[in-house]
């Protein structure tokens, strides 16, 4: 299967973009977050059905499993696997993302920091959907909270103290960071990979 990434291949369409086009066809102008929910569930497994974007998720038992994901790893690369139906966690007072919200963090790390996080597809398990990812594995210590600091100051944003949650926010793309904690960050010699935050933007006020 094609992995994802920033630019379609040979005209095709990534993974996310197929997936996200899809999303936002069977979404149109709907508000209401628990309906958008179901409309999107729906399209993830019409696109099982039909065979699109199916993959499978590691054999063995996974390294790691988190409150958004089980994760594997050989050592070059690390897989992840939403826990069957959910599709990760967002900042705010609705605790938990849709799909579509999931593939537009992914997105939204591409974008703000090159990140080469990529959707393989979708797995089926206990009859419910996972989003399966792919991403690189890299071998580093966790930084402190201060170099975390520099290091999202350096890239424009500014930390933000909130009842749900300390994020941090950048105005000129309302770009909302959160979970920016040691263990989701690498150090690298180039600096700092953010290898698991949560990201979303935040047009609205943030009260």
């Amino acid at each position: 299967m094609q992995e994802d990434g920033n630019d379609s291949v040979a005209g095709a369409e990534t993974p996310r973009a197929l997936l996200a086009r899809r999303l936002a066809q069977a979404i149109g102008k709907i508000s209401r977050t628990d309906e958008s929910f179901r409309r999107e569930e729906t399209v993830l497994r019409d696109c099982f059905d039909e065979g699109r974007l199916i993959t499978t998720v590691p054999s063995g038992l996974p390294d790691f499993t988190g409150s958004e994901h089980e994760v594997w790893s050989d050592g070059v690369t690390v897989t992840k696997a939403t826990l069957p139906g959910t599709y990760g966690r967002l900042w705010g007072g609705r605790r938990f993302a849709t799909p579509s919200e999931y593939l537009e963090r992914i997105r939204l790390g591409q974008v703000a920091f090159s990140f080469p996080w990529q959707l393989i597809g979708l797995a089926m398990e206990v009859g419910r959907i996972r989003l399966v990812t792919r991403q690189p594995f890299y071998l580093g210590n966790r930084p402190g909270h201060v170099e975390i600091d520099e290091f999202m100051t350096s890239l424009g944003f500014s930390f933000n103290r909130h009842r749900h949650g300390d994020h941090w926010f950048r105005p000129e793309d309302c770009l909302l960071v959160f979970d920016a904690e040691p263990g989701n960050f690498v150090k690298i010699p180039g600096g700092l990979a953010p290898i698991d935050l949560i990201l979303q933007t935040v047009t609205g006020p943030r009260n």
